[in-house]
């Protein structure tokens, strides 16, 4: 295992590739990473010019292995990067962006705090740009991709809404988890969706009927979520009580939600996202440690710990 300081600012987001590369981003830098003989090796994306922008970025996507980036801001802006240089600058929101998903190969979707999600074009198309869903009143917190390449995606009110994103018509599906907080789903297949929530519960959806399939209690606050397609498995970050230091990686059956294996990781504070790589190689969390951990998803062993950064880790992709 590895540890790797970053820098001496706060760092908000980092894209992960199935090579282990990385793009970080945060207050006054954005940065690509290349791991070469177990070293992550830094390359400065923007340089001085990211102080100049005088906002917090706060989520990212990466395009190319890193070659083109997509950052997002506090402020609603969108940049798009490419080696040193801003190439584009989009107002994108009225509030914070909560989430970068890359759509395409040339196209990507924005969901911010003012509950629109929408799409843009990596070139300067404004055919290609439109409003996807829109959520009057709503802080959109996560968002995900089914097979049908419908949208999910949950509020700060604890719900789920889907939305198919040729016609922009949004359904909502449930209001769950007891009103507590969700704070991650996922999209199982066109039918089916898993979330947890700070009720100390992971649940299986069926989108079509609007019914919980299973339940799984994790024994304490599920922070955060992720599923490998390939194996049919999810992961959990678990913290067992609010003032417990100790946070579990817990791996269940996306079925049937039995627990397969369950081990305690190095983080000691609540790990607000995980993410597996495209490949299912690598799960990568973002902890409330200031730290991002690299494990490999065979053995579920902690392979990098990149860090100590001066604030939360909220975002992974």
């Amino acid at each position: 295992m590895k540890k790797q300081r970053i820098g001496n600012d706060k760092v908000t987001d980092i894209s992960v590739d199935n090579d282990g590369n990385c793009v970080s981003v945060g207050v006054r830098h954005a940065c690509r990473w290349q791991l070469q003989n177990c070293r992550f090796k830094r390359r400065k994306i923007l340089a001085k010019k990211i102080a100049n922008l005088r906002q917090e970025l706060c989520c990212s996507t990466m395009f190319q292995n890193g070659k083109i980036c997509v950052l997002g801001a506090t402020n609603g802006d969108v940049y798009i990067c490419k080696d040193r240089t801003i190439v584009r600058k989009i107002v994108a929101h009225n509030g914070a962006v909560r989430v970068i998903f890359a759509e395409s190969d040339s196209s990507f979707l924005t969901a911010g705090a003012d509950g629109y999600v929408k799409r843009f074009s990596l070139e300067h198309d404004k055919n290609s740009e439109s409003v996807v869903m829109e959520i009057p009143k709503a802080d959109i917190v996560c968002l995900s991709r089914d097979h049908d390449d419908s949208i999910i995606l949950t509020t700060s009110r604890a719900e789920i809404y889907r939305c198919a994103t040729e016609d922009s018509k949004q359904n909502l599906l449930l209001s769950c988890h007891y009103g507590n907080e969700i704070c991650g789903v996922v999209a199982l297949s066109s039918s089916e969706c898993t979330s947890c929530g700070e009720d100390g519960t992971v649940r299986v959806w069926n989108l079509e009927h609007h019914k919980q399939i299973c339940v799984r209690d994790v024994g304490g606050r599920a922070t955060s979520i992720s599923y490998d397609p390939t194996e049919k498995r999810l992961v959990v970050c678990v913290q067992r009580h609010h003032k417990d230091k100790t946070i579990e990686l817990v791996e269940l059956d996306a079925s049937t939600l039995k627990e397969l294996r369950r081990l305690e990781t190095k983080a000691r504070k609540p790990c607000r996202v995980i993410k597996f790589s495209p490949d299912g190689r690598w799960i990568a969390l973002g902890s409330n440690d200031h730290k991002i951990y690299l494990h490999d998803s065979t053995e579920l062993k902690c392979r990098h710990v990149l860090g100590k950064h001066n604030a939360v880790v909220q975002n992974l992709d």
